[in-house]
């Protein structure tokens, strides 16, 4: 999984993997980006099914798409070989925002659901490191061939999506005569660190 190391067995001398999931605060940032990634899917296959077929942004949804699905699947798999019962929220009913009039609470209900999905997803690779734009060197890196370097490649991307989708999502509720909806996205949203920094909010996005 992403951020594992090594270390040294003092029972056998030789180098083991240390896994993240052996950190409770990982493990519960990972349940929440499986759970966040479990909403999303259908919201991103709705959201390149409207785009013009293999123009850069389906290319730029398709990827993100699959990124989320890869990763949430390997952390699942392995949460699960671990003992976890994973509990994933039910479906959606809805997998665009434009469904229904303004005001239709079924609908507005899912645009606040899918929002808290996008900070969530953001919010796990911020705490993983790799949410900021990539430097040229990690860009020459991805060139070369460095993995650690094409993951905050992509992860920087999926970030960009999940910024785009927010956006969209608050210009939708915005449209609608109950403000409750509205003001339920634009909450400071406090999650504990997942290394053991200091509290952190990802704050109204």
């Amino acid at each position: 999984m992403p951020g594992d190391k090594v270390k040294r067995s003092k029972k056998t001398g030789r180098f083991e993997e240390l896994s993240q999931l052996a950190n409770p605060r990982f493990l519960q940032g990972v349940r929440i980006y499986v759970k966040a990634t479990d909403v999303l899917l259908p919201m991103l296959q709705s959201m390149a099914d409207a785009v013009e077929l293999n123009s850069a942004e389906w290319k730029r949804l398709r990827l993100t798409a699959s990124m989320l699905r890869d990763m949430s699947s390997n952390m699942a798999s392995e949460l699960v070989r671990q003992g976890e019962l994973l509990i994933l929220p039910p479906p959606t009913t809805f997998t665009t925002f434009n469904w229904g009039d303004p005001d239709d609470a079924d609908v507005l209900e899912e645009c606040v659901r899918w929002h808290a999905a996008a900070r969530d997803v953001q919010w796990f690779f911020k705490e993983m490191g790799v949410a900021g734009k990539p430097s040229i060197k990690q860009l020459k890196a991805v060139r070369d061939g460095d993995q650690d370097a094409a993951f905050a490649t992509m992860a920087h991307m999926v970030c960009g999506v999940m910024d785009d989708l927010k956006d969209l999502l608050v210009d939708r509720l915005s449209r609608a005569q109950d403000g409750w909806y509205l003001n339920e996205v634009k909450k400071t949203a406090l999650r504990l660190p997942m290394f053991g920094q200091s509290v952190s909010s990802d704050g109204p996005q």
